[in-house]
């Protein structure tokens, strides 16, 4: 219950569906969510969501639930591309081309250690100068090794791109995510074809630290 901010790249269900149950812990823990929650996000559909999260408490048969008690967590609307001071943290943003507005964002802390994070998109040539440099670069392999035209993607990249973003960008590690772990090693492998510095892949259960 100590996570105090959520980052949204987009608001298509499998990225928020565990809002409401999370905001509801928050709140029986910590109480008032305006008070130790912030919420950054796109601002298209962003107020929807945090109202289907909140109606989804029922307070009807809650009372304590009633909105007027939870609040809302502080919610921070992103520009389509600039640049947010966080804390300690700068976090750049620029477009993503998906099939619902989303971000791709870039985060460097107080020391100048940087992460880079797709979010769900297609492959664009921006992602190789935004990316320039990051320390980490997390990126969406949805297609794995399954080499697809950007004119045909509904918005989602494979390992060839995600290898080939961090090769250009010359990022110092790539993590793989959004696909099927029965896909790991090929994507790795695919990824390798192009960026030949490390690459690893979360799996269920284990805790690879970036």
């Amino acid at each position: 219950m100590n996570v105090d901010t959520i980052l949204f790249t987009h608001l298509h269900f499998d990225h928020y569906a565990g809002l409401s149950a999370f905001l509801y812990y928050q709140y029986f823990h910590c109480y008032h969510l305006h008070d130790h929650l912030t919420v950054i996000a796109p601002p298209e559909q962003i107020d929807g969501v945090l109202d289907l999260a909140i109606d989804y408490f029922r307070s009807e048969d809650c009372p304590a639930c009633d909105r007027k008690n939870i609040g809302l967590p502080t919610l921070i609307k992103l520009p389509e591309r600039g640049t947010l001071s966080y804390g300690d943290y700068r976090i750049d943003c620029i477009p993503s081309i998906h099939a619902v507005p989303g971000r791709c964002y870039r985060i460097t802390n107080a020391d100048g250690h940087s992460i880079g994070f797709s979010g769900d998109t297609a492959y664009f040539p921006e992602l190789e100068t935004f990316f320039a440099g990051v320390d980490t670069l997390v990126f969406e392999n949805s297609y794995a090794t399954k080499e697809v035209e950007p004119k045909q993607k509904p918005g989602h990249s494979s390992a060839h791109d995600a290898g080939r973003v961090a090769a250009a960008a010359g990022a110092g590690r790539l993590v793989l995510v959004h696909s099927s772990h029965t896909d790991r090693e090929a994507a790795m492998a695919c990824a390798g074809q192009y960026y030949h510095g490390q690459i690893s892949y979360p799996v269920s259960g284990t805790f690879d630290e970036i």
